[in-house]
């Protein structure tokens, strides 16, 4: 799985940071819990059987892939789970969703999940996650709407099942393609969210760059963690095995009278400092701190011309201090730290998107004109591509695939290609990034990138456009065209 700004710690990450870094790896290891702030791999058939490495690496919970779709095991996940065990590690799950938008198919990936987490024994009351994320098999194109009812549908077998249900995804979508109000609401801590601030080796994460959301309990922050090729992940609270969903999961649930419905209560993070209001929307002389927690009673409450939240007894905050305002760029903009520098490692926000802001604007220093932003994308290379001068002529240095770029400016024509630059006199052809759309002509299976059909992947249907990365290469004797990250089909089904 690739791809989860909280400044939960911005405040005391100055004091405390370097500390609980420096000893997230040398607290007790336990099966059944994790601190916040511990250290964390997710493993999938592509790691090792033993989790020992990692237990040594400073981990402390090990997150198993154990399905995918409902035809995928990993004939790791049973080895992989008993190793994290015999280290001590808290062992966790995830399924890799094919479902897409579909609440009936959620329903069905959810029992095999299910079934898949107790076939490798995952003890009862662990966390049971929904990887929720584009790939050939799963489409996140549906609305919002349909999308987070598949995946509430799914949560909710999960939990009904026994197990804590998280779901995982890249911020972007969680921010874009799915209702995160409605997930929080029912499931509060429950996302584990994947955001890298660059590619390449990463030993910890940088707190100032943290995806700004409610309900984070798991922060994946690199692709590899301490040079060890896996995914790696810090607690932003404490994780254990929940004894109570674990008996509850057995016994007949119970009903609860009318007069016992809970009044509904949820932890909200403070995005901009926020006075506190009174029912008649008038300030009371205190405030909220930024990046602080405060616990919201029922939904919004319109107090004159502005929405407020209730957190207690006559006492209310503007709801665009906590939620933010949606607002479209209409230029593609820089992302900028609290001393008006430009933060580098976050790639350019695209003219056209939704950006949620927090408060009223701020000034910090000034800007002069002459210093407006070149734009440069941060973009993913699917393709090995070699790269060119301005002439067109290959330098004999290329960039490997699934590694990271920054693009500086858009397309670029040399001769009868399209290029991007990514540096001086430095250009890579566009199809080995964006792909080139191709239209199925005949139904076509999906292979591994050892020629083995993935079972787990629907039929692509006739008709359907496909992205295809680079040219076509040779698998064993046939040919094929790359259409994702290790994902191939047959060059004879495209036009």
């Amino acid at each position: 799985m690739k791809f989860k700004r909280l400044k939960l710690l911005a405040l005391v990450s100055t004091l405390t940071a370097a500390v609980s870094m420096s000893f997230a790896g040398l607290t007790q290891a336990s099966t059944t819990s994790a601190s916040s702030s511990s250290y964390g791999v997710d493993v999938s058939s592509y790691q090792p059987t033993s989790t020992t490495e990692y237990s040594k690496a400073g981990a402390q919970f090990v997150i198993v892939k154990v399905s995918e779709g409902t035809s995928y095991r990993n004939p790791n996940a049973k080895a992989q789970v008993a190793s994290a065990k015999a280290n001590k590690l808290l062992p966790m799950a995830y399924h890799f969703a094919n479902f897409g938008s579909s609440s009936s198919r959620a329903k069905s990936e959810a029992d095999y999940a299910i079934a898949s987490a107790k076939a490798v024994s995952l003890p009862a009351g662990s966390y049971l996650a929904c990887d929720w994320e584009t790939s050939s098999g799963n489409s996140t194109s549906g609305s919002r709407s349909a999308n987070t009812s598949a995946i509430m549908a799914f949560m909710k077998k999960v939990k009904a099942a026994g197990y804590q249900p998280l779901l995982y995804s890249g911020s972007y979508l969680l921010n874009n393609a799915i209702n995160m109000s409605t997930v929080t609401s029912t499931y509060p801590n429950s996302l584990w969210v994947a955001y890298y601030t660059s590619s390449g080796r990463i030993d910890a994460p940088d707190f100032s760059y943290f995806p700004s959301m409610n309900g984070v309990i798991i922060w994946q922050f690199t692709e590899n963690w301490k040079g060890l090729n896996v995914d790696g992940n810090i607690s932003i609270l404490p994780l254990s095995i929940s004894s109570s969903l674990s008996s509850s999961s057995s016994s007949s649930p119970s009903k609860t009278p009318a007069s016992q419905a809970p009044v509904s209560k949820t932890k909200k993070k403070i995005m901009s400092k926020s006075y506190v209001y009174t029912s008649a929307g008038k300030r009371t002389g205190a405030y909220k701190s930024a990046y602080t927690y405060v616990y919201v009673i029922g939904g919004i409450v319109k107090i004159g011309s502005n929405n407020y939240y209730k957190i207690g007894t006559n006492q209310y905050i503007k709801v665009n201090n906590v939620d933010g305002t949606a607002r479209k760029l209409v230029h593609s903009a820089w992302t900028y730290n609290s001393k008006g520098k430009r933060v580098k490692s976050v790639a350019t926000l695209k003219k056209g998107k939704q950006v949620f802001t927090y408060g009223g604007k701020r000034k910090i220093g000034k800007t002069p004109a002459s210093q407006a932003p070149v734009s440069k994308t941060k973009k993913k290379i699917m393709s090995k591509s070699y790269v060119y001068t301005s002439a067109g002529k290959k330098t004999g240095a290329y960039k490997s695939a699934y590694t990271y770029v920054y693009v500086i400016g858009g397309i670029v024509k040399i001769g009868s290609s399209n290029y991007y630059k990514i540096g001086t006199n430095q250009y890579i052809k566009v199809n080995h990034v964006d792909g080139t759309a191709r239209k199925l002509v005949h139904n076509a299976w999906t292979y591994n990138s050892k020629g083995k059909r993935v079972k787990s992947v629907a039929t692509l249907k006739k008709g359907k456009q496909v992205f295809t990365y680079g040219g076509k290469r040779k698998i064993g004797k046939k040919t094929y065209y790359r259409i994702n990250v290790g994902r191939y089909i047959k060059a004879g089904n495209v036009k």
